[in-house]
Parts: structure tokens; sequence; C-alpha cells
């Protein structure tokens, strides 16, 4: 096993080539319902909904060591959804604040 060959192949697995019908599937799933959010409640909805979808992705193949539904290969991407996740859920708060406080 070579150093780049990652988490994965170390139980066994390799990692995906590419995307499969599932992972098409849950992100047209994951885009209707961001859409429907931002329809619903607007601009910060629509952000809130994908920073948490965003979040949620990272957040499980960061504690598991497992590719997502969007084939997050390392720790390392997984943490970058995670953060950028957490930063749109913040951003759109924030938002919300604002555009209600007028």
């Amino acid at each position: 096993m070579t150093a780049s060959s990652g988490h994965n192949a170390a139980r066994g697995r390799q990692p995906s080539e590419g995307f499969g019908w599932s992972t098409y599937l849950v992100g047209i799933i994951m885009i209707l319902l961001v859409v429907a959010q931002g329809v619903a409640t607007g601009f910060p909805g629509l952000l809130g909904s994908a920073g948490l979808i965003a979040l949620g992705t990272g957040l499980y193949s960061l504690l598991t060591g497992r590719e997502s539904w969007l084939h997050l290969h390392s720790r390392v991407a997984a943490g970058v959804w995670l953060v950028a996740g957490l930063a749109a859920s913040v951003a759109a708060t924030i938002l919300h604040w604002n555009l209600g406080a007028d």
C-alpha cells in the first residue's frame, strides 16, 4: 500500500473512480431542497440550506473517514466542506437577522 492510497484503501476499499447514479440522485434531491427553501424564505434560507447540507456532508466524511455522496476522498476535503458549510450557515443567519430587523 502506498502513502497516497488513502484511508479507504487501508480498510480494503478503493476510492471510487467517478460519480455514479446515486450521487446524481442525491445531488438532485439536495438541489431541490435548497431551491424550495430559497423560494419559501428567500436568499438567507437558500444559503442556510446549502450551508447545512455542506456542513453535514463534511462532518460525515470527517468523522467516519468514508466518502460521502459527494465522494470526498480525504479528511482535508471534508474539513473544507465543513468549514464552508458553517460559514454559509452563519452568513445566512446574519442576513436573516439583518433583513428581518427592517
